[in-house]
C-alpha cells in the first residue's frame, strides 16, 4: 500500500468532508476535480454522472481543460467507441490506470484513442463510482505523454474517495426518487418524450433556464430551443408556466 505524508492525509480528508457537506452535486464535482489536482497532478480532467434515462451511460459533465467539442462528440458517439465503457456497465467499483488494465498498442490503434486522447490526454486515470450493482457515475483524470503516466499511489488516492463518493451522489438519486418524479416518467411515456426531450423537461422543472441547459448538455442554445417548442406542441402547452402546472 502506497505511504502518504500525514499532510496529505489531512488533505485527502478535508476533501471527504468536502463531499458529504456540499449540497450542490454540480459544486461538489467541481470541488472535487480541483482539490483533487492538487494531490494528484493533472492536465485535464472530468466528472460525469451516470444517465438516469436514455440510452447513453453518462451525461452531464464537469470538466476542465477538455474542449468543449470534445465533450459534445463523446456525448454524441465517443461512448459507442470507448473501450472503457464495460467496466462502467458492470459497476464495478474501481480505480484503475488505463495502462494497468490495456495494452498501450492496443489502445493506440482504436478509434478512441485516436480521436479523444492522442491530443494531450493519453494517460487516463479513472474511478468507476458504484454502489450494488449500479453505476452513479465516472471521475477521470488525464496525463499528456510529456508529463506522463499516474502512479500506484494516484491509484490508491482515489480509493479513497470512491465510498464517500457513492455515498453522496447515491443519497442524492434516492431523494429525488418521490412522487414527482414518478408522475414525471408516466406523463413522459404518454406524451411520447424523445430521451433528449425527457432530460429538458427535467432540466425545465428544475428551474434550469435554456442557455443553462445548453451549457450542460453541450448543445447550442438553439437546439435547445427547438426542443423545448417541441415539448410544448406534444404537451398542448403555451409556455412553462403551463408545462410546470401538468406536474405540480
Amino acid at each position: 500500500m502506497p505511504l502518504l505524508k500525514e499532510k496529505e492525509w489531512i488533505f485527502l480528508n478535508e476533501i471527504i468532508h468536502m463531499i458529504h457537506d456540499t449540497r450542490n452535486l454540480d459544486e461538489m464535482r467541481v470541488n472535487v476535480l480541483e482539490l483533487v489536482s492538487v494531490m494528484i497532478p493533472n492536465t485535464s480532467n472530468s466528472f460525469y454522472l451516470a444517465n438516469a434515462t436514455g440510452d447513453k451511460l453518462l451525461s452531464d459533465p464537469v470538466a476542465n481543460n477538455i474542449s468543449r467539442t470534445d465533450i459534445a462528440n463523446y456525448l454524441s458517439y465517443g461512448e459507442n467507441i470507448d473501450y472503457t465503457i464495460p467496466i462502467f456497465k458492470s459497476a464495478r467499483p474501481i480505480a484503475y490506470k488505463e495502462t494497468d488494465l490495456f495494452d498501450s498498442a492496443m489502445r493506440e490503434k482504436t478509434a478512441f484513442y485516436n480521436e479523444f486522447l492522442a491530443h494531450g490526454l493519453e494517460y487516463p486515470l479513472a474511478l468507476c463510482i458504484a454502489r450494488d450493482g449500479k453505476c452513479y457515475g465516472a471521475l477521470s483524470l488525464y496525463r499528456s505523454k510529456q508529463m506522463g503516466d499516474f502512479s500506484d499511489r494516484d491509484v490508491f488516492i482515489l480509493n479513497q474517495l470512491h465510498n464517500h463518493l457513492a455515498s453522496r451522489i447515491s443519497l442524492a438519486h434516492d431523494a429525488e426518487k418521490n412522487f414527482c418524479t414518478r408522475k414525471v416518467d408516466e406523463i413522459c411515456k404518454e406524451y411520447l418524450l424523445t430521451p433528449r426531450e425527457l432530460e429538458i423537461v427535467g432540466f425545465i422543472l428544475d428551474g434550469t433556464g435554456n442557455e443553462e441547459i445548453s451549457s450542460k448538455l453541450f448543445i447550442e442554445v438553439g437546439t435547445v430551443k427547438k426542443h423545448v417548442y417541441n415539448i410544448y406542441c406534444k404537451f398542448n402547452v403555451k409556455n412553462r408556466i403551463q408545462l410546470l402546472r401538468l406536474f405540480g
